[in-house]
């Protein structure tokens, strides 16, 4: 290979990778957690940035307590003057190996509430079902 091909090579690349990066990250609306082992997914129709839903979903998985990450003490400059722009979505979280026998896993689902210009988000729980989502011989 010419040196002319790898530098054309290696600029291809560079200016291609954000491109990638970017259309894999935009799609993603199911977050997967091990210990705890939950799984968050967002209704497809959501307006919430990567950094967004990660927050939540990480919220609702324990990973950080809600009090860390909602409330109006995160409100910026904007948002103190006009108020919260806000936009909604239905979150589903599946607690999975809840119980010994099945149904084993649950799933609550929750309306979500977020501001796209600060960190204040609110949940309200909508309701909870259990569901048969692993055989009962199975092991975590």
């Amino acid at each position: 290979m010419t040196c002319k091909k790898l530098v054309l090579l290696i600029m291809t690349a560079i200016v291609l990778m954000p491109t990638f990066t970017y259309a894999s990250g935009s799609t993603n609306n199911i977050f997967q957690y091990i210990d705890p082992y939950v799984t968050v997914e967002f209704d497809e129709e959501n307006d919430f940035p990567d950094e967004t839903k990660q927050r939540i979903a990480d919220q609702f998985a324990g990973i950080v307590s809600a009090g860390q990450i909602a409330g109006d003490d995160t409100a910026n400059i904007l948002c103190t003057l006009f108020g919260h722009k806000t936009s909604e979505t239905i979150v589903g979280v599946t607690h999975h190996f809840v119980y010994a026998h099945d149904p084993r896993c649950r799933e609550d689902y929750y309306n979500v509430i977020a501001c796209s210009r600060c960190d204040y988000t609110v949940d309200e729980y909508l309701t909870s079902m259990d569901v048969y989502c692993h055989p009962e011989n199975s092991e975590m």
